[in-house]
């Protein structure tokens, strides 16, 4: 009696393994069609977490693992990674107050750098200083050559047409920044330096973002995936860093709830009405 129990026992020890090998082959069988016949990607982040403005500048092609060391990231920001999270050196404490903006400068179409802000406005004292804050059009992303943005062309114009060679625009803004952000970099960047005008350029971010993202408007697109990365046990993104199949489950189910939503937003007057007010209070 014990030999037969013991017996089927084992035969349904080898079945469950054995439906076991056949799951595990057929989903990494799975996996690789559709990575190399229908050309699916595992999620990668190309905004850097940013804790003040919820992201960083835009990194295209950079694995997830090398975000933490571009500009806007941890290490750059004065942290090293750890066995349970990232943490300051004790040994070199921050002495500015822009540090955590700093980064606003850094960007390939900015062509002066936070540390060349600071030496201008320290030793030019009559010069005039522009800083710039906005989204992608205010950053210059109509151009790759930062020497052909538009504010390096108004820089010359009024350097030319002032007589001056003391003209500076200052460019910290950033691509997808809505104005909240907008207004963070303000205080952060810009007010703790000199300014002679400050230039806010932006609007559409604000009406087409939240649409696109299901935020309140005026919160950064990125709030509901912080949200969703943060506050849940996190399965979900894990599995879409690792797997091209769940980061396309995950991607639909995105665009299935924006798609909802958006269509609220068109067939809801009311609804509708309230959003454009929304949009335009963070204006007034």
């Amino acid at each position: 009696m014990r030999g037969t129990w013991i017996r089927t026992l084992a035969r349904g020890l080898k079945a469950a393994l054995t439906i076991f090998i056949v799951a595990v082959f057929s989903l990494l069988a799975a996996e690789l069609i559709a990575r190399n016949f229908f050309g699916l990607e595992t999620l990668e982040y190309r905004r850097p977490y940013h804790p003040i403005f919820v992201s960083g500048d835009y990194h295209y092609l950079v694995p997830n693992d090398r975000l933490p060391f571009v500009p806007g990231g941890a290490v750059a920001l004065g942290y090293r990674e750890r066995t349970m999270g990232f943490f300051t050196e004790s040994d070199k404490p921050s002495h500015t107050a822009t540090r955590f903006a700093d980064y606003l400068f850094a960007h390939n179409r900015s062509r002066y750098r936070a540390d060349e802000v600071d030496r201008i406005s320290c030793t030019q004292k009559d010069a005039i200083l522009v800083h710039v804050l906005g989204g992608s059009v205010a950053q210059g992303f109509t151009t790759f050559d930062s020497a052909h943005t538009w504010h390096a062309r108004l820089e010359g114009t009024l350097r030319q047409r002032l007589q001056r060679d003391d003209v500076y625009m200052f460019n910290a803004a950033m691509g997808a920044f809505i104005s909240l952000q907008e207004r963070l970099a303000y205080h952060l960047a810009v007010a703790p330096r000199r300014a002679n005008l400050v230039l806010i350029i932006n609007g559409y971010n604000d009406v087409a973002l939240p649409a696109n993202s299901g935020v309140f408007p005026g919160d950064p697109f990125q709030l509901g995936m912080r949200f969703s990365q943060l506050l849940t046990d996190g399965f979900w993104w894990w599995a879409a860093q690792h797997s091209a199949i769940a980061h396309t489950l995950l991607q639909n189910a995105f665009n299935d709830d924006i798609v909802r939503f958006r269509a609220r937003l068109e067939k809801d007057d009311a609804l509708f009405a309230l959003y454009a007010d929304a949009v335009a209070e963070n204006y007034i």
